[in-house]
């Protein structure tokens, strides 16, 4: 029972992580789709996504260890920086001008939650005990495989979860 509380906590950790992560790209993600929506020069269009292209480059990893190690940050919140700096753009990114704004706003905020999710099961690279990591930290403590295929159970439902609905809604919203 212990251990199943251990690896629950390491998916809410990993939930925080994505929730919290995601607040300011999508605040900024919202503005602009109105921004690029208003937009009717592919060209300037154009230039807005490379411009947020530049924040997708910088891999949060990279990133993770910059504010970990050279900020001194503790392990969670230069976790929650990195995915926030690098997904700054990411509605821009992922912006259809075909769509309605309330299309772009829906579909790319799923997309967002799915993003910060992945990135927010590397965190064990700056010592923080995400899902992934406890659960095999667990199994290498137990010698039973079980936990880690629990936590691949639980970040495939999160997954499922944001992704499913995101593709139906890719399809079927106007």
């Amino acid at each position: 029972m212990e251990n199943s509380y251990i690896i629950i906590s390491g998916l809410l950790r990993n939930l925080m992580i994505m929730l919290l992560s995601s607040l300011l790209p999508a605040a900024v993600g919202v503005g602009m789709t109105f921004v690029m929506q208003g937009v009717k020069k592919s060209g300037t269009r154009l230039r807005l996504r490379v411009v947020s292209v530049i924040f997708y480059c910088f891999s949060p990893m990279l990133l993770m260890l910059c504010f970990f190690y050279k900020l001194s940050l503790s392990a969670m919140p230069a976790l929650i920086l990195a995915l926030t700096v690098s997904h700054l753009g990411f509605f821009m990114i992922c912006y259809d001008h075909a769509a309605s704004v309330l299309k772009n706003i829906v579909v790319n905020l799923l997309g967002l939650l799915s993003s910060t999710f992945l990135w927010s099961l590397s965190g064990a690279l700056v010592g923080y005990d995400e899902l992934l990591h406890t659960a095999n930290a667990l199994t290498a403590r137990t010698f039973e495989t079980v936990y880690f295929v629990y936590g691949l159970a639980m970040a495939f439902a999160v997954l499922a979860a944001v992704n499913i609905p995101r593709m139906i809604l890719k399809e079927k919203m106007r």
